[in-house]
Parts: structure tokens; sequence; C-alpha cells
């Protein structure tokens, strides 16, 4: 397992990957400063922390959690649709090895590249506006692991079934509908029941009322539809394997 796992890891930092997220590290760490909204007057900063604390938090999670979702895109086309190793890879290795094995690593980049982000968040908002809570940003990563693994095993079932990265996008637009039906700091009891189903197949964090940071869904039953997940990707597997 370890090593198809580095096999994977090996393939997937070509340099075109390595420029790619050279670019979009970069990219993330100049929109969390700008962000921060440094250029402001010190003056307001000070009288309105707490306002420009929150509005920096709120900011910079809405693109953490977009720039996440596409590095996970990234990372899930070159290792499920485009790695030159899966034909004799599937030859050799049992499908849930390999498939399990694309997982983590899908998943681990995820996770790295979300610390980095929390990493910039932290360092960013105790430069500019005197720091954010710990706790929050430990919750936030425990929010925010799940939503890698969720977005990883989701991917990896439709490169599986459809065998084609269009449908990997696809996803995006089921993550946006999730940010256009429920609006930022709306009461709990106003969000439909479309919502709640949407928020089931396309999960997303949601900051409601009161500020505070919400997994919309049940964890269990997040945990069940991963698990639904899972299990549809290793039967689809399957059935293509015995066809070829």
């Amino acid at each position: 397992m370890i090593v198809l796992a580095k096999l994977h890891l090996s393939y997937l930092l070509h340099r075109k990957t390595q420029l790619f997220l050279s670019f979009f590290v970069g990219f993330n760490m100049l929109m969390m400063i700008a962000l921060s909204r440094f250029y402001d007057s010190l003056f307001d900063r000070i009288v309105e922390k707490e306002m420009y604390r929150f509005d920096y938090f709120m900011e910079s999670f809405s693109l953490m959690k977009l720039s996440v979702l596409i590095v996970l895109i990234y990372v899930a086309i070159q290792i499920c649709l485009l790695s030159p190793s899966d034909i004799v890879l599937r030859q050799r290795v049992k499908g849930w090895y390999l498939l399990i094995s694309k997982l983590f690593v899908i998943v681990f980049v995820g996770l790295i590249f979300t610390l980095l982000l929390l990493l910039y968040q932290a360092v960013f908002g105790f430069l500019f506006h005197g720091g954010l809570s710990v706790l929050y940003q430990g919750e936030l990563f425990i929010y925010m692991a799940v939503f890698v693994v969720f977005y990883s095993v989701l991917l990896m079932l439709l490169a599986i079934s459809f065998d084609h990265i269009f449908p990997l996008f696809a996803v995006l637009i089921g993550y946006f509908s999730t940010e256009i039906l429920i609006d930022f700091g709306v009461a709990i009891e106003q969000i439909s029941y479309f919502g709640y189903l949407i928020n089931i197949f396309f999960m997303n964090l949601h900051i409601l009322g009161e500020e505070q940071l919400v997994l919309l869904v049940p964890l269990r039953i997040m945990v069940y539809v991963i698990v639904l997940y899972v299990s549809m990707t290793f039967v689809r597997h399957q059935k293509l394997h015995l066809n070829n």
C-alpha cells in the first residue's frame, strides 16, 4: 500500500504539477494578504478590530474551501485519469489496493494544502488583526478534514464511473449551488429542505446565524454518505475490471 502511494506521488509531483501547486500556493498567499485589508488605516483596524477580524476569517475561509476543492480536482484528474501506470497496475495489484492507495494520496495532498492555507490564515490574521483563536483554527481543520475526505471519495467515484474530466469539474457546480442556496449568516430555521438535500450530495461548511461555523448535515449522515460513495466506487471499479 505504501509503495503504491509513493508511486502515485512520484507521478503526481512531476514538473507541471510542481509549477501548478507553486503558482496556486503563491496565489493563495497573495489573496490572504489582500483579504486582510492591511491597506486600510491602522486607526480603523484598531477601532473596528472585531469586524475586521471576522470579515477576514469569513473571506479567507471561503477562499480556502474553493482552493482546496480545486486542488482535489486537479490531483484526482492526474492520478485517476492520466496516470500512465494504471494499465500495468490493474493487472498486478488487487483493485481495492489500487483504489485505497489513490484515495490516500488525494486526501494526503488535500490535507497538506489545507494545513498550509490554515497557516497562512493564522499568520496574516496575527500580523494584521491580532490573531485568530487557536481553538477555532483546530475546529476548522477538523471540519476541513471531513470536507477533504468527502470530496476525495466523490471525485474518485466520478473519475472511475465516467472516465472523463468533465464530471469532476461538474462537482464545482454542485459546490457553488450550496454556496448560492444558503446565504451567509442566515438562521438555520430559514434553510429550505432543498438546501439540506443538496448539502448531502455536495457537502459544504457554512457560517450561519450568530457567526457559527456549521456542518449543515449531521456528521454521522456525512459518514454514511462517504461510506456509500466508497462502496459505489469499489462496485464500479470491480465491474470495469471484469469487463476488461
